[in-house]
């Protein structure tokens, strides 16, 4: 097990045990535990969710009410700012809990407590973003997805390609016929 959050970072001067309570003195006062108290939340698996998802900073795409979505709905290639709050069902009072957090093939951030991420300027395709966290008592819960689309500006769909291609043919067949024209001018002169 590990120690009361309070009393893990802080310097022990003298320790005394009795009757199942451990005595800690220190520069910052007295702290008694007694060792034969168990954490009820040791009985129950962490459970981790998505909070939120917003963009922008205003709109919320996800609120956390009901069954989170695989999948949020398509996003305008300029919806590229979003910030993502995650946290487990249950905290303990005797430890941090940590978090651990990425956008798609991504490294995975350091643990860390911070229980939100920010991501900016996203390029457009399909990205997965994937959060992991790990309770007070080391135990990793299984990692909780979303899935979302930012969709390319018009100017890069499909059909726009096709367009260029077409303009882009178009083009130089004419350039072609207006050099070939030129040639047969140039041609008929020199007779």
């Amino acid at each position: 097990g590990r120690l009361l959050y309070d009393v893990q970072d802080k310097a022990v001067r003298t320790m005394y045990v009795r009757n199942g309570e451990l005595w800690l003195g220190g520069d910052e006062g007295l702290t008694t535990i007694n060792t034969r108290w168990k954490e009820p939340l040791l009985e129950v698996q962490p459970k981790l969710a998505i909070r939120s998802v917003v963009l922008g900073g205003d709109s919320i795409l996800w609120g956390g009410y009901g069954e989170m979505p695989e999948k949020l709905a398509n996003l305008q290639h300029n919806d590229d700012d979003l910030s993502f709050t995650f946290s487990l069902n249950n905290t303990s009072v005797v430890g941090k809990t940590l978090y651990r957090y990425k956008l798609d093939d991504e490294k995975w951030s350091p643990w860390s407590t911070n229980t939100h991420a920010n991501y900016s300027n996203i390029p457009d395709h399909t990205h997965t973003f994937s959060v992991q966290a790990m309770d007070a008592m080391g135990r990793q819960t299984d990692v909780v997805s979303i899935q979302f689309y930012i969709t390319p500006p018009f100017y890069r769909q499909w059909y726009m390609y096709l367009l260029y291609a077409v303009v882009t043919i178009v083009l130089i067949y004419a350039i072609i016929r207006l050099r070939l024209r030129k040639l047969e001018k140039d041609k008929i002169q020199l007779r």
